[in-house]
């Protein structure tokens, strides 16, 4: 059950730094985006504060509190939210398809700025079909947002014909 512990980590620190990336993009807000990237892994829950707090108090090592202690919000055994790390290790299409979703929406959002927008459109593509193998409804909303990025490209930037083509055929050939 522990073999796969590492690689569920990893997607959820590659998670973290999309939304990190992403939000940091948007906004050039470092604190702002720190607190984005930890409450996307977190998943909205705040049980982990209750871990925090343990350790704080010292009411054991942190892999007893883990281990013995659920830190999720469960409400009347009704509800259970889950941080996006404990999601990962139940979802594994889910794994590969959230990080690569985001890194497709700040790969899109950035080529709109850059000078390399072509080239950051193009491993968007890349990424975008490879989420067929995993994650069918990340592929269709990394589709989506490339028609949202199509639209923009159209109405608001005035591309052209042969752009809207060659943007088109980057995103869409892989």
């Amino acid at each position: 059950p522990f073999s796969s512990l590492p690689i569920s980590t990893s997607f959820a620190s590659i998670f973290f730094v999309a939304v990190y990336s992403l939000t940091f993009s948007l906004t050039k807000n470092k604190l702002a985006s720190i607190f984005s990237g930890l409450g996307s892994v977190f998943y909205g829950n705040l049980g982990f504060i209750n871990l925090v707090k343990d350790v704080y108090l010292n009411n054991g090592s942190y892999l007893s509190l883990l281990t013995n202690n659920a830190y999720h919000i469960d409400i009347e055994a009704g509800l259970q939210m889950v941080p996006m790390a404990d999601y990962f290790l139940q979802n594994r299409p889910m794994m590969i398809g959230l990080p690569v979703v985001v890194t497709i929406t700040f790969l899109l959002a950035e080529s709109v700025k850059s000078k390399y927008g072509l080239k950051l459109l193009l491993i968007a593509g890349l990424l975008n079909a490879s989420l067929v193998k995993f994650q069918f409804f990340g592929l269709v909303i990394g589709g989506i947002y490339f028609g949202g990025y199509l639209l923009h490209q159209l109405f608001i930037v005035k591309a052209g014909f042969k752009d809207f083509v060659s943007r088109l055929s980057l995103f869409t050939l892989p």
